[in-house]
């Protein structure tokens, strides 16, 4: 028979709480946090080329066309992708930055309204 592994201290042992949870890193949240930031730059950046795009005047030598409306986005997202992945604007390492810090615990205080006695 086996015997069962003992914990090895006593902070194991008890249940955390949801604070304690939260600021616990898991490994592979810091890739996800990563790939997330990331896309969500590319989305914003994604956002800005279409708009750039808008004030570009048309060719009378290429249709409009579903075909060349594909093309365009595809373009874009592309471009946008190649953008983040080299190194971006900066807005997926700032996200990050703020998503590494433990949130500030909240102070309990009392609510109170102002000129009620």
């Amino acid at each position: 028979m086996i015997a069962p592994v003992p914990p090895l201290n006593a902070a194991a042992s008890r249940p955390l709480s949801p604070e304690e949870l939260s600021c616990r890193p898991q490994p592979e949240d810091a890739a996800r946090r990563a790939e997330a930031a990331r896309q969500f730059e590319a989305m914003l950046v994604r956002q800005i080329l279409t708009e750039a795009q808008k004030p570009v005047f048309r060719s009378s030598l290429v249709k409009d066309s579903t075909a060349s409306a594909i093309y365009r986005d595809q373009l874009t997202a592309q471009l946008a992708d190649a953008v983040t992945q080299g190194g971006g604007l900066g807005l997926a390492r700032a996200l990050l930055e703020q998503w590494q810090t433990p949130p500030a615990p909240a102070e309990r205080r009392p609510l109170t309204h102002e000129g009620a006695s």
